[in-house]
């Protein structure tokens, strides 16, 4: 199973992730994270001056990844949040 680093949908497998536009990996400043859905990328996403994803300025920093343990306890989070 692949779920999205930014909003927790899952998909089944790689092939079915790809073919529904998955993005395998994204940047938020230097931190690698993903993969990531189509419908994330699209919304907060732009290609870099290396042309590699990114976070769109206005969102980095404010976003907490799938993949990222919370401080506190060490635990994963498991929805990705946006905080204005």
């Amino acid at each position: 199973m692949i779920k999205c680093a930014v909003c927790g949908l899952s998909v089944d497998s790689v092939d079915e992730a790809l073919k529904m536009d998955w993005i395998p990996f994204f940047y938020d400043g230097n931190d690698q994270h993903g993969p990531v859905c189509a419908d994330c990328s699209e919304v907060l996403m732009a290609i870099d001056e290396f042309g590699e994803m990114e976070i769109k300025e206005q969102y980095r920093g404010k976003i907490f990844y799938l993949d990222e343990p919370v401080e506190e306890t060490g635990e994963y989070v498991f929805m990705g949040m946006i905080h204005n």
